[in-house]
């Protein structure tokens, strides 16, 4: 005759054996990559924004870097608050040359591109610098167009990259004096004022939001990066 009831206690005690192990087992946090890819997040290198506090009216200037090994070419298209900053001008790297670029200042993006022959590692792609035009103690993220950024080695490779924002934050402050106790802001107005009507008197002066950088079209519509050939730019407007 068979002893049901030690049966039933062995069972039950497997049962609760098993799902203690389970529960103990350690959980590894993937994401899955545009290849289809399963990436373990730790292993993943980064394209990242820095950040940076701004006092009012002023300018500051923030890094587009990326820890990626065998970096030949880059897009990013950054975006902003415009209430709160504005793109004052782009510029290149020890690492890469003087970006395309693209910026809308209404909108609130800049999209950058460039690209070279040989890869590089953990390079400053590109430097940004934001002028401060919100309020004192307002803030704005710096992030990315997912599918408008893009790393790629020199065979033209994608490098799989995580993206990492930024912020500028402008600092809260009281407007400055000079010694002789006048508002330091309305001398500045009033220089504006009187730098317009000299423009005027001369007939105006060019220059769009990068300060007189002249449109251009680059490789007939398209920006090569690498080889691989991205969507065309013009600037203040990108092309399909």
């Amino acid at each position: 005759m068979i002893d049901t009831t030690h049966r039933s206690i062995a069972v039950a005690a497997l049962v609760v054996a098993v799902a203690v192990t389970t529960a103990a087992a350690p959980v590894v946090a993937a994401t899955a990559g545009t290849d289809g890819r399963t990436l373990d997040s730790q292993d993943q290198p980064r394209m990242q924004l820095g950040s940076a506090t701004v006092d009012p009216g002023e300018t500051t200037t923030v890094e587009l870097a990326t820890d990626a090994t065998g970096v030949a070419g880059y897009q990013a298209n950054v975006t902003f608050d415009p209430a709160v900053v504005s793109v004052e001008s782009v510029a290149g790297s020890d690492s890469f040359g003087d970006p395309v670029v693209n910026v809308n200042n209404d909108e609130g993006w800049v999209f950058v591109t460039q690209s070279q022959v040989d890869g590089t590692d953990e390079p400053v792609l590109a430097t940004i610098t934001f002028a401060a035009v919100g309020d004192d103690g307002a803030r704005s993220s710096l992030g990315f167009v997912d599918e408008e950024t893009v790393l790629n080695d020199a065979d033209s490779t994608t490098v799989e990259v995580s993206l990492s924002p930024g912020e500028v934050t402008v600092a809260a402050g009281d407007v400055s004096s000079d010694a002789s106790g006048s508002d330091s802001s309305n001398e500045d107005s009033q220089n504006d004022v009187d730098k317009q009507k000299s423009d005027a008197s001369d007939g105006g002066g060019g220059g769009g939001p990068l300060g007189g950088v002249d449109p251009v079209v680059v490789g007939g519509g398209a920006a090569a990066l690498g080889g691989t050939a991205a969507a065309g730019v013009y600037l203040g407007q990108r092309l399909g």
